[in-house]
């Protein structure tokens, strides 16, 4: 999580970083989706267009 705080005050750094941002929501929707169906019997489902 990002502490604005202490971003405003000069006491963090920040770098790049590549990341898999499709397999990252892939991940997500994994965890979620076994939350909201175990909860509460519905699906959750996030739609994901491959990059060209």
């Amino acid at each position: 999580m990002l502490d604005i705080s202490r971003l405003e005050l000069g006491n963090i750094e920040l770098y790049y970083e590549t990341a898999d941002i499709p397999g990252v929501i892939e991940e997500i929707q994994r965890v979620l989706s076994s939350l909201v169906t175990e909860k509460s019997h519905k699906s959750f489902t996030v739609p994901v267009q491959p990059r060209n």
